[in-house]
């Protein structure tokens, strides 16, 4: 039996919905995800943050954001659940990246995709978005809910639409450029232009109107100055950036996948025996309104390129786009490829507290002369969960060492900020040290206020020379000293702080 053979067997129905098979498939996807979810929060500052934001929720009872602009659907429901620790909160995103992947599988059979299966499992399992479906993040939820208004529209349900990308708006809210490409699919060629205008009007009206109805908390504590977004370390270099968008997000084989995927575009074989994979009627239409997804996608990151996940939407429209456009044989290939992504050869930056340890089998090469670690003994997905145990090992280590500072103390934390502060939430009250007082980062004012105030200024690897690169300020000219005494041998100060 050929590979085409065995996925055309395999395919299921047409028919979309929670069928057995469908639910099935989801209940394997959120399974794949189990394993992973006691790693902590993740390696994301936000991901700490988020846990932080709901255990202060859960204590107070008051909303709080945990960054601007605020995603009060993932915070408040967060803060439900927080009592489970971190490890609910994965468990949480793990069942809305398996329910991101159903929708997506709807949405296929809705448009009579021959392998629905099989492009789920690409999405699931590309490298980006497995990594972030057993952590604390919010990107995931705003997926399921994305695909869950994708499927809603083309199964030309405008309304429950609507209120599915409010709720993802709710989870992250860049979600709400999903309009312009939703709006493209509500064109009806049989209805005038007048027509088809009310339509997306009335679309964007109510997905605008259910998005306020959830961003209430949001407005009604912060008023309309939440608007803004966290962006302290200025413009990344565009080697880092560059390495986000295309190894961040694909992986090594994710990136073959694209490349093959390509190539195959270009110079189809001559014999064409191959199928298409998707029916005529699905045409410019459906086309456009995926490369649009894509390019605001694109365009989002480019204007705030500070996590490659913020381009996970951009994945599934990407495989419907190579599902329209490759033969059955190439999408397989294509789609393999993208599966293999997270389990082959892992990828990481060194110099950090929370570096993972590369095996035997690992090489150091600049990629966009950036520097990274290849590790060809494990895959994307074990650096990953390495990576998120030394950052809770970590976060620990600095609390044991707050332990013996006698004196007021402060400890500049940047990006270990929101871990540290989490962890040591956890400690019973008894063995908390309340001369100690952490620190995300700090202006000059703010630095001579705790100076004059007789604080002991601390600071973790690498905060002096953010410090001097986002405000100018010399803090060992102010007297600061690192809390651990190798700081300097073992973490260079041109070191970046994230890859």
């Amino acid at each position: 039996m050929s590979l085409t053979d065995f996925f055309e067997r395999y395919s299921g129905s047409n028919s979309s919905g929670f069928s057995r098979r469908n639910l099935l498939f989801a209940l394997l996807i959120f399974l794949s995800r189990v394993p992973f979810i006691f790693s902590g929060p993740g390696t994301d500052e936000d991901a700490w943050g988020v846990a932080l934001t709901a255990l202060k929720i859960f204590s107070t009872h008051q909303y709080e954001v945990s960054r601007f602009p605020g995603f009060p659907v993932h915070e408040l429901i967060s803060a439900l659940f927080i009592r489970g620790g971190p490890a609910a909160l994965n468990l949480l995103t793990a069942i809305m990246s398996a329910a991101a992947a159903l929708m997506f599988v709807c949405a296929l059979q809705e448009i009579r995709f021959r392998f629905p299966y099989l492009a789920g499992l690409a999405f699931a399992f590309t490298s980006i978005v497995y990594t972030h479906s057993s952590d604390s993040i919010d990107y995931m939820w705003a997926m399921a809910f994305i695909m869950a208004s994708f499927w809603l529209l083309l199964k030309e349900k405008p309304v429950l639409s609507s209120i599915m990308l409010a709720i993802a708006v709710g989870c992250r809210i860049t979600s709400i450029t999903m309009l312009l490409s939703f709006g493209v699919l509500l064109i009806d060629d049989n209805q005038n232009s007048r027509s088809n205008i009310k339509r997306m009007v009335r679309y964007a009206l109510l997905t605008g109107l259910f998005s306020v109805i959830i961003y209430f908390p949001v407005l009604y504590k912060y008023g309309l100055s939440f608007f803004t977004f966290y962006d302290l370390s200025g413009y990344p270099s565009i080697p880092k950036v560059l390495y986000k968008i295309s190894l961040g997000v694909w992986g090594v084989t994710g990136i073959i996948a694209l490349l093959y995927g390509t190539l195959a575009l270009l110079f189809p074989p001559g014999t064409k025996s191959g199928k298409y994979l998707l029916p005529r009627t699905v045409n410019e239409k459906h086309v456009i309104s995926w490369l649009v997804a894509m390019d605001m996608t694109i365009l989002i990151f480019v204007r705030f390129p500070y996590e490659s996940g913020y381009l996970i939407p951009l994945i599934p429209f990407t495989i419907l786009v190579f599902g329209k456009y490759l033969y059955d044989r190439a999408f397989i290939y294509f789609s393999l490829l993208l599966i293999l992504s997270p389990f082959v050869i892992g990828i990481s930056t060194g110099h950090k507290p929370d570096s993972p340890k590369p095996s035997a089998v690992s090489a150091n090469i600049s990629v966009f002369s950036f520097d990274v670690n290849l590790d060809f003994l494990n895959g994307q997905l074990c650096t990953e969960m390495k990576s998120r145990k030394q950052m809770e090992k970590f976060a620990n280590t600095v609390v044991d060492e707050s332990q013996y500072l006698a004196d007021s103390s402060l400890v500049l934390c940047g990006w270990w900020y929101n871990a540290i502060e989490y962890q040591h939430q956890q400690l019973p009250p008894e063995k908390k040290n309340n001369k100690v007082i952490w620190a995300h980062y700090l202006d000059k004012d703010e630095l001579i206020t705790y100076i004059q105030a007789r604080y002991n200024i601390f600071y973790l690897p690498l905060q002096d020379s953010l410090e001097k690169k986002m405000y100018g300020v010399d803090i060992k000219y102010f007297g600061a000293v690192p809390l651990f005494s190798n700081d300097d041998e073992d973490f260079p100060e041109d070191s970046e702080s994230k890859p």
